[in-house]
């Protein structure tokens, strides 16, 4: 993951280099902040990608249909029908990635993190090889295992006679139009085509 974010977004990137064959001055994303959440959001999208599409071919998509053949508008029926039905995998993704962010260790270091930005991971070599400080490394740790067993208890723990319902019903997507899906389809193309795309291309191509 580094070394993509690296080869793409780099002082030297391949992004840089197109900007230039074009004559447009280069873009370098900074270490930090920004770039720490980049390299974060190149890791999660695909897995909190598939755990949507997934809840998406198992749920039912007769109320949709109902309410699109009554009048009712795309973007409605988006937010009033669909969007609760995946609250719960929407939970699960975010609290997924907010674990997985959390104990992210080699990504914060070289990205620019600790001690100003900084992870549990992050904090705990801090404490243990910097600081030298075991007992603070230890409460960091323990601290870490509690919050992990809370939150996969309260929220990622399948229910105790959960039972995968797949729909025999035509499946998503419902809100079909010309119009509709140039419009998202473009936008989702620049925007993950350069967040994802771009680095993982530019690493492929570098080995």
């Amino acid at each position: 993951v580094v070394l993509a974010h690296i080869s793409f977004w780099g002082k030297n990137g391949v992004l840089t280099s197109f900007l230039g064959s074009l004559g447009l001055p280069g873009f370098e994303m900074p270490y930090g902040w920004a770039s720490i959440l980049t390299a974060h959001v190149f890791c999660n999208f695909p897995l909190c990608f598939l755990m949507i599409r997934t809840q998406l071919k198992r749920i039912s998509s007769l109320e949709e249909r109902v309410a699109l053949s009554l009048g009712s508008s795309r973007l409605r029926c988006l937010t009033s029908l669909t969007l609760p039905k995946l609250k719960p995998v929407l939970l699960r993704a975010f609290f997924t990635s907010l674990l997985y962010a959390s104990s992210s260790f080699v990504i914060v270091l070289i990205l620019g993190g600790g001690p100003r930005f900084t992870t549990l991971e992050v904090a705990i070599y801090q404490a243990t090889k910097i600081d030298l400080d075991l007992g603070y490394a230890i409460r960091i740790a323990l601290f870490q295992v509690m919050i992990s067993a809370l939150i996969y208890v309260l929220f990622l723990r399948p229910p105790k006679h959960w039972v995968a319902e797949i729909s025999q019903e035509p499946g998503y997507p419902l809100y079909r139009s010309p119009r509709f899906e140039t419009t998202i389809g473009l936008g989702l193309l620049l925007i993950f085509g350069f967040l994802l795309g771009g680095p993982l291309v530019s690493l492929l191509f570098g080995l």
